[in-house]
């Protein structure tokens, strides 16, 4: 018996079944190829993910450009609308293409060419003009991560053996989060450099991670599709608009989701407190890169666990944390000036909201996939995703305008109470 080459040794350690049966119409040579081209695209993904962060890097950016505060409030909003409203129409346009990987190269073409552009006003960006550039790039940009999520998905399914999908997305959440981690020591061993620079380079390094996925995703094998009858489509917008106005338990589900979205919504106001109280030097940002990343990697195995138990009661019980700490760091001004003016408190903060938000995630995402069975959970999530889309907005531009009149500390009170009538809310539905 011959040898198997390097890249299929390697394959099937990675993919963890050397001897499964192949389950879509590929040759093993085209199966190879593209879960290696799916590992470095989710790489890519994963690392500019975390480093063009509406939840800290930007807000850190923006702090440093004396933006105003409420610039600030639409950061979080801006990013997952974008990338949540789209979700039903551009699923009701790729149904229509035989071939779907060159609307992922497309929207990747975006996302590089908006990572250019926040590049270049990390350095030169300044006050009102700079943040409101910022803010249209990241809508431009949040649009085209919205068509990546779906694409990647739809032709990730065709070209990737279910078997070996979580084992692709293991490798890459865990390589990305060791460069991640990397990062923040960086920053940290930096401390006495201009900050925006530096800046600058994290950005450029978030913007060479999606011009990978360009190329590895030009490079997929993909069979092509059946295109479905519009009438298809006509009746998908039929069924979800029948599913939101008679399923109340849905209609409940998403409120409840939305008004735990003040765990994500929270820490960009937190990167700010801690920046202001810490002063503007690189090793505070790479201390809150590194808490969040060890507090991801601890939280995910824990809430996922628990969540197969109750997914229902993971919401809850995560709102409650980040409603306790948001609380808590409010009351950070009377601590002693020599823990008040540090950025661990912050940092640490930071952490457990970070712990609570991966909670709410895992919990949300493990509860909508058991509502719905076979055909409807598609339709369950796409819409599901696009009412949060709605929301959020809407709850960005409440929290904008109050944090033109009002302290950062009031829009914590404010977030804190979203998260305590979320989690009683949460506590209303069923246990499925």
């Amino acid at each position: 018996m011959s040898k198997k080459k390097l890249s299929t040794r390697l394959y099937d350690y990675l993919s963890g079944h050397a001897n499964a049966e192949k389950k879509i119409p590929l040759d093993q040579a085209a199966i190879e190829r593209n879960f290696f081209c799916h590992l470095w695209i989710s790489l890519g993904n994963k690392l500019a993910d975390s480093l063009i962060s509406p939840r800290l890097i930007l807000p850190w950016l923006l702090n440093a450009m004396l933006s105003p505060m409420w610039v600030v409030s639409l950061l979080v909003p801006i990013r997952e609308a974008g990338a949540l409203l789209p979700q039903l129409l551009v699923a009701s346009i790729l149904r229509v293409k035989k071939v779907r990987k060159w609307v992922w190269v497309k929207a990747c073409i975006v996302l590089t060419l908006c990572g250019l552009v926040l590049m270049a006003l990390s350095m030169v960006g300044e006050g009102s003009w700079g943040a409101v550039l910022v803010l249209i790039t990241l809508t431009v940009l949040s649009l085209a991560r919205g068509v990546t999520s779906i694409t990647s998905k739809d032709v990730m399914a065709k070209t990737v053996d279910k078997s070996s999908r979580g084992h692709l997305m293991g490798w890459s959440t865990s390589i990305a989060g060791g460069i991640t981690l990397l990062a923040g020591f960086v920053l940290i061993l930096l401390t006495d450099q201009p900050s925006r620079p530096i800046v600058a380079c994290l950005l450029l390094l978030a913007t060479l991670g999606w011009a990978v996925d360009i190329l590895f995703c030009a490079r997929l094998v993909e069979p092509d599709s059946e295109i479905e009858p519009s009438v298809k489509q006509k009746n998908t917008l039929v069924r979800a608009w029948e599913l939101l106005v008679k399923d109340k338990q849905f209609f409940h589900f998403n409120v409840s989701r939305s008004l735990l979205l003040s765990s994500a919504l929270a820490l960009p106001y937190i990167a700010v407190l801690g920046r202001q109280h810490s002063g503007a030097s690189l090793d505070g940002l790479g201390i809150l890169v590194l808490i969040s990343g060890v507090a991801t990697m601890i939280a995910s195995p824990f809430w996922g666990k628990y969540s197969d138990y109750s997914s229902r009661n993971v919401m809850r019980d995560s709102g409650l944390i980040v409603a306790a700490l948001c609380i808590l760091i409010t009351l950070f001004g009377y601590l002693p000036t020599v823990l008040s003016a540090s950025i661990w408190p912050y940092a640490l903060a930071y952490g457990g909201v970070v712990i609570g938000e991966v909670g709410i995630n895992i919990g949300r995402k493990t509860y909508i996939v058991n509502m719905g069975d076979g055909e409807s959970r598609a339709l369950y999530i796409a819409l599901s995703n696009t009412i949060t889309g709605v929301l959020v907005l809407v709850l960005g531009a409440l929290l904008a305008l109050l944090s033109i009149w009002t302290r950062i500390d009031t829009v914590l009170i404010v977030l804190a109470v979203g998260c305590i009538i979320g989690a009683w809310s949460t506590q209303q539905l069923q246990n499925i």
